[in-house]
């Protein structure tokens, strides 16, 4: 069954230079099982014979990143609205054989979307426990800016600080601004959840990733060893975010914007 609300997040995946490289990382890191590679090099990850995410192989000289992709049940009229408000369309709805069609975007200030339409059940089949996806947050050069456009393109709600928006499933996608950051690209960030974020910070460090700096007192920001930027947060602090809330409320300590 899909428990996924339309709009929401659907899966992440990932695409770097050096794909093996990048799966035994993840694999140490978050003990996921890494299928071989189809065709095109891509490559499924499981934990606990569930899937949770994606590798592929990337030939852009640019920072890697993880992509968020969200539901949608018209792809069509999510494609047009998301370019009306601004957004500009990468790859128009294509057929991905017979789980779904996909298209890619980018938002006003050059962040990378994904957007999925199944035709059967193909997202990730867990999340919120340690090693799986725990939300998400978008660095972005304006966070105002960003907030606004997310409210109309993807009919989301955002709070008056315009730091932070809410997601369909009830999730909080922390807004921050790219300063200080080891990127100036703005992007969206794939956090994941983890039992003890100073254990799998020290982990994630001999694995070959490096700590950016601490988001809030939840989420720690980290590159993994091809470059790609994650968040960290502990388990005990996820259930604040599915909460259910007023446009305006927010997470105690929110995220620095």
């Amino acid at each position: 069954m899909d428990t996924h609300p339309n709009g929401s997040i659907y899966w992440i995946d990932l695409g770097t230079s050096h794909p093996q490289l990048t799966a035994n990382f993840y694999g140490q890191l978050f003990g996921w099982a890494i299928s071989a590679p189809d065709s095109s090099g891509y490559m499924l990850c499981s934990l606990e014979n569930k899937l949770v995410a994606g590798l592929g192989i990337s030939h852009s000289n640019e920072q890697p990143y993880w992509t968020v992709n969200f539901r949608e049940e018209d792809l069509t009229d999510r494609v047009a609205k998301f370019e009306r408000s601004g957004g500009s369309i990468m790859l128009d709805p294509t057929p991905s054989g017979p789980l779904g069609n996909f298209a890619m975007a980018a938002d006003p200030q050059g962040a990378s979307v994904g957007f999925w339409q199944p035709l059967q059940p193909s997202g990730m089949e867990t999340r919120g426990q340690a090693g799986t996806f725990a939300g998400a947050m978008l660095i972005s050069a304006n966070p105002r800016v960003a907030t606004n456009f997310y409210a109309t393109a993807m009919d989301w709600q955002s709070n008056s600080q315009e730091n932070h928006l809410r997601l369909p499933d009830g999730s909080f996608a922390p807004v921050i601004t790219q300063e200080k950051l080891p990127s100036n690209r703005p992007q969206w960030v794939t956090i994941f959840a983890c039992t003890d974020k100073e254990d799998t910070s020290s982990r994630l460090c001999h694995l070959g990733g490096q700590i950016i700096t601490d988001v809030n007192d939840r989420i720690r920001l980290a590159q993994d060893c091809s470059g790609a930027l994650l968040g960290l947060r502990t388990i005990d602090t996820i259930a604040v975010t599915q909460e259910q809330a007023s446009p305006d409320s927010q997470p105690a300590n929110s995220p620095i914007a």
